[in-house]
């Protein structure tokens, strides 16, 4: 310790602080070529896992390519249970066809068949429903030939609600609440 001591009692001051400024500029130079180092590892390692994910996605693309041909495959056959139309009125005068066939295939009279619109909120909407009232008259045999050819049908149909009431002997008076699905096409 004494050794360095005098070496540096031999030297200037002003030697001594100009080695002592080149030593901390030294140093500082390290400092930044580290740190700089250590920013373009960190940049490299990012952008190795970007492109990582990159491949990954790639790789997954012919599946997702297939699986978007499954969805759409899917739509089209879920589409064959919605009536088609340029608009509402069109497609529920189709299902007020459909109904009065199923109706007069079972045996039953027709005595009112209302439809009414749900007002839509969004326009883009493409998908929509009717509420359909119906009054019928018959026998409890063509209630259950038209409820079965409801359900038969290659068409959507909700029934939401019935009421059965016995009219004159063996006949009835049927009231029903349906709901058919359209897709403006």
């Amino acid at each position: 310790m004494t050794y360095i001591l005098q070496r540096i009692k031999s030297y200037s001051t002003r030697t001594l602080l100009i080695a002592f400024a080149v030593l901390l500029l030294v140093l500082n130079i390290g400092r930044f070529a580290i740190n700089y180092y250590s920013d373009k590892k960190i940049e490299v390692t990012s952008k190795f896992d970007l492109l990582e994910k990159y491949r990954s996605a790639a790789n997954t693309l012919p599946a997702l390519k297939k699986r978007v041909e499954v969805l759409e495959k899917q739509q089209k056959e879920n589409d064959t249970y919605f009536f088609a139309g340029k608009s509402g009125e069109e497609a529920s005068s189709s299902m007020q066809l459909k109904l009065q066939e199923n109706i007069s295939s079972s045996g039953l009279v027709l005595e009112t068949l209302r439809p009414s619109f749900k007002k839509e909120s969004s326009e883009e909407k493409n998908i929509g429903e009717v509420q359909i009232k119906i009054r019928l008259s018959g026998s409890i045999d063509g209630f259950g030939r038209f409820i079965s050819s409801i359900y038969e049908s290659d068409k959507l149909f909700q029934i939401e609600s019935f009421t059965l009431k016995p009219f004159k002997g063996s006949g009835l008076k049927i009231f029903l609440d349906l709901k058919g699905y359209y897709k403006i096409s």
